[in-house]
């Protein structure tokens, strides 16, 4: 049995295209209050997600600059790592000639009290000729 004949149906469709108002009533009878407003909902999704594309896209631009930073910072790092192998090999050499001007020194003080032992040697025999 049908509720509504063939010409009443047709008059629904044709009043359901042409008249905007009595579409909005039939869609409020017929659908829910959740897929009426998803059209908003879904326009506020898509802000969301553009909200979210935004701060993704900016933490993506400070992970850079980090890593710009660190990058930086390494090179600094093998800079002076550098510096410190150098200033260790400077500090060898100069302990190296520390060590041979003391050396050196112990040689030449050895050979001045030789040259005065020798002078109070040479003293002391004239000394014993005066006597």
């Amino acid at each position: 049995m049908t509720v509504m004949e063939e010409v009443e149906r047709r008059r629904f469709i044709e009043t359901l295209r042409s008249d905007q108002e009595f579409r909005a009533d039939v869609r409020r009878e017929l659908l829910t209050s959740e897929l009426l407003d998803m059209p908003e909902a879904m326009a506020a999704l898509r802000r969301e997600i553009a909200a979210l594309t935004d701060v993704v896209a900016e933490q993506g631009r400070q992970l850079g600059t980090l890593t710009d930073v660190v990058a930086a910072q390494g090179r600094q790092l093998g800079t002076l790592i550098d510096v410190v192998a150098q200033q260790r090999r400077d500090f060898s050499d100069l302990a190296q000639h520390v060590a041979t001007y003391m050396e050196r020194t112990i040689e030449l003080m050895g050979q001045g009290f030789a040259s005065v032992a020798a002078r109070f040697d040479a003293i002391d025999l004239r000394f014993e000729d005066v006597d």
